[in-house]
């Protein structure tokens, strides 16, 4: 159940960090706060990696896994997308930038890219190192 748990949290805290994504000027009290949620959104997966481990779980590992390659994977075909649309119209640039910010919301939410980015890295390096199975 505890699994479940952070699960539901993990979606719920994705669900806030996409919807803050889409602010444009935060003031810088909603701009902390976004900070904030946006480093609070690894805790979970960092529980459910935590769990997977120590429960030996190579499912849930390998689940979160594919999560973390789907997101990084995405986001930089995003990232691309959104360079190479420089002389398209505005229309594609602010479709192209919504995508963007549904496959990383974390990263769009916090404004500090950097760390977002080096979060989904570190739960794919432990999800990808404790995630073998020894035989």
């Amino acid at each position: 159940m505890k699994i479940r748990k952070l699960a539901i949290s993990w979606a719920f805290l994705y669900g806030v960090t996409a919807a803050l994504g889409f602010v444009s000027r935060p003031d810088k009290v909603l701009s902390f706060c976004m900070i904030l949620l946006s480093l609070a959104f690894f805790v979970p997966g960092g529980l459910l990696v935590y769990e997977g481990v120590s429960r030996r779980d190579y499912k849930l590992l390998k689940i979160i896994r594919n999560i973390c390659l789907i997101s990084l994977s995405a986001t930089l075909v995003a990232l691309v997308l959104n360079f190479l649309s420089y002389e398209a119209s505005a229309l594609t640039g602010t479709v192209l930038y919504w995508f963007l910010i549904l496959v990383s919301a974390p990263m769009v939410c916090s404004q500090l890219w950097i760390v977002p980015l080096f979060g989904w890295a570190t739960l794919l390096m432990v999800c990808l190192e404790k995630g073998k199975k020894k035989s």
